[in-house]
Order: structure tokens, then sequence, then C-alpha cells
């Protein structure tokens, strides 16, 4: 997801800034601290009732997460933004749900969804929810080994269009308590709740991966 063409749309003084607040991280934004094993931490998001496994919470920067929509020119959704900058990113246990860092999602994650959406259009029998052409111009912020797209239009940036891999059919939802509810009625075989998530914690590794773009 890190490699060089993801930094085009920054430029070099975009990546740089980035660096520094990545190096210079402070106060709640510090989403990669030292921890120590902790009880599971039980938490209210929205309505939805968590457990973080891996406790403590490692919520993204938010000087971070407004340098990728300005590069982008956009704002992601406001309970994705609310999610990733008071939580973090991560991957829920049984939702088969995985909750994207802001970086994820200039370059690969894009340019993936357009050519799927490019070469393997199946979603017709939807064109009153999303054209294609409107497609093709979404973001994705969340996503899932199943190969189901969760994506936002920048003119709606509250509405998420759903695109289970497999069908025919766009689904709209509008809340992160709607988002957890379609894949809890589409991926769980039994009722499992509140929903388990482990979040990340993988600062070292992602600066890393950040300088070995630039030098090359």
């Amino acid at each position: 997801m890190f490699r060089r063409h993801v930094f085009t749309s920054l430029g070099v003084m975009g990546v740089t800034g980035l660096l520094s607040l990545l190096k210079n991280r402070t106060g709640e934004a510090d989403w990669t601290q030292r921890y120590s094993k902790e009880e599971n931490l039980m938490i209210d998001f929205n309505g939805v009732q968590l457990i973080v496994e891996n406790p403590p919470l490692a919520p993204v920067n938010k000087k971070i997460l407004e340098s990728v929509e300005n590069a982008l020119n956009i704002r992601f959704p406001e309970y994705y933004r609310d999610f990733i900058t008071s939580i973090g990113t991560g991957e829920f246990a049984e939702l088969n749900l995985h909750v994207n860092h802001p970086y994820q999602n200039i370059g690969d994650s894009i340019d993936e969804m357009r050519e799927i959406f490019k070469e393997y259009w199946r979603w017709d029998e939807s064109s009153n929810v999303l054209t294609q052409a409107s497609a093709m111009e979404c973001i994705p912020c969340f996503d899932n080994s199943a190969g189901t797209i969760t994506a936002f239009h920048p003119s709606q940036p509250n509405r998420l269009f759903i695109f289970a891999y497999g069908g025919e059919h766009i689904y709209v939802v509008e809340s992160f308590a709607e988002l957890c509810q379609w894949f809890f009625d589409n991926f769980l075989p039994t009722p499992t709740r509140p929903f388990r998530i482990n979040v990340f914690h993988d600062l070292e590794t992602l600066e890393s991966r950040l300088y070995l773009d630039i030098l090359r």
C-alpha cells in the first residue's frame, strides 16, 4: 500500500511535513505509544459497543488525517474521522471489517478499486444509487478480506456505498452503526456482540516504509 507512487500526490514537502508530524507526535494523537498488556477495554462508539482486545487505544493524529484530506482534496466521513482519531485503525475480529489508515487511501487502494470498477463493473441495477462514472470518483476507507468494497463519494462524504463481492446491488449506510449492522448481517453466522477489535500499533513499520519510499 505504500509504494513510491503513493506519495506523488502529496509532493515532497507534503511527505516531509507528514513525517515531521509522525516523529513529533504528542498528547492524544500519540497513536503508537509503548504499552504493556492490559485487560480488554470496553467502549461505546456512536452507540456501538466495542471491546478493544489489545489496549491502549491508538488514535491517528488529526493533522496527519487533515494532510491526507488536503492531498486528496476531500473530507472523510465524520464517523470515520471520529473513529480513527479517538480509537485508531484496526481490524474487527468477527465482522470481517478493516478500518484503514488514511495513508492507505492514497495510491494503491484507490487505484485497485478504480481498476475493478473499470474492468468488472456489474452494478448497473443500482445505477439509481450510483453510476459507474460516479463510483470511479469514490474514495475507500474500509475494506475486508472477502473483496467487499466500501467507499464514499466526495460530494456525499457521510454516505458509504457498499459493493459486496459477487453481488449486483450497491448498499448505502449513513452511520457507523449502520455499517457494523450491514457487516453483522452479512458476515456473522451467529450473533456476537459486543464487537471485538484489534487496533494497530505499528508506527515504526509505517515510518520505515515512508522513509524507504522517499529514498528510492
